[in-house]
């Protein structure tokens, strides 16, 4: 029989046990986490040219500065609340990332900080190679021609030298060779977007970039006869409204309006003091007819 009570004893015991540990009792529970511990994170992207330096400042005092992501040419230093930011010479766009922690008022702060390295070098580079990889070729390259055509071929119509036929069926051969000069530059318009993917990438430099960018011109420039063709074809009527075109203009890119044009010729027209380009008084009816500042 006592033997039995002892059993029993156990029982209870164990029981007891097991009730306090599933409620936390018995003194093993954790302890409330102190509210002044909790670290209130932030994040932040700063912008920093090639060859230049800066300063980011953060509330409170840096206790410590740790990379997430380095990047060769970006380098800092923490005094106070300053992190000092210095970027080397760069062959594309580099991104660096650091973990700042700082006290503000005895309460711990996190602030994860992104970098990006602006290689100013290139800056025209990659914004031909962009409008040239996001615009298409007709717009790139023959925006202006085709639209002075429309307009030509409505005066000719209008002035009865065609009919409604002729002029449709101008439009579409005009068309035809635009096509077909993007179709003839494709190949080299896909290379320049893959090249211009790895540049944003890190992948391949600068000079990379600039050399697709000069094939993909070079391909402009040999479909550029098309748009001579087109404009010989209006030959006739300019010079029945006396205001015949320079026979030699040639195609380039502008880059204020992100497009190749022929129309910006020293010949034709000039900047005004706000940098719009405005064609003189001889050729006044191309401001109507053509759009060449930016923005437009």
């Amino acid at each position: 029989m006592p033997r039995l009570n002892e059993r029993k004893r156990l029982a209870a015991a164990c029981s007891a046990a097991l009730f306090l540990t599933a409620c936390g009792g018995g003194g093993g529970g954790s302890a409330p986490q102190d509210p002044a511990t909790k670290i209130t994170q932030h994040t932040a992207t700063v912008s920093v040219g090639e060859n230049s330096s800066s300063t980011f400042n953060v509330n409170g005092s840096i206790k410590s500065v740790s990379v997430d992501r380095p990047a060769e040419p970006i380098s800092v230093d923490a005094s106070g609340s300053a992190l000092a930011i210095d970027v080397g010479s760069l062959i594309n766009e580099q991104t660096a990332r650091y973990n700042i922690r700082h006290s503000v008022n005895g309460a711990p702060h996190e602030t994860i900080l992104t970098i990006e390295g602006v290689n100013t070098s290139a800056a025209a580079t990659v914004a031909q190679a962009n409008a040239m990889t996001t615009t298409p070729v007709s717009q790139l390259a023959f925006y202006d021609t085709q639209r002075l055509s429309n307009i030509l071929l409505e005066i000719q119509y209008l002035a009865g030298q065609i009919n409604e036929s002729q002029k449709v069926a101008t439009q579409a051969s005009i068309q035809d060779s635009i096509d077909q000069a993007a179709q003839d530059t494709k190949a080299l318009k896909d290379a320049l977007t893959a090249t211009l993917a790895a540049y944003r990438a890190g992948q391949v430099g600068e000079q990379s970039l600039a050399q697709k960018v000069a094939s993909m011109n070079g391909g402009i420039e040999g479909v550029s006869d098309i748009g001579k063709i087109v404009l010989d074809t209006f030959s006739t009527t300019l010079n029945e409204l006396n205001v015949a075109l320079p026979a030699d203009l040639t195609l380039k890119y502008d880059e204020q309006i992100e497009r190749y044009t022929r129309f910006k010729d020293s010949r034709l027209g000039a900047y005004d003091a706000n940098g719009s380009w405005i064609f003189t008084p001889e050729y006044d009816w191309l401001n109507a007819a053509l759009t060449l500042s930016q923005g437009q």
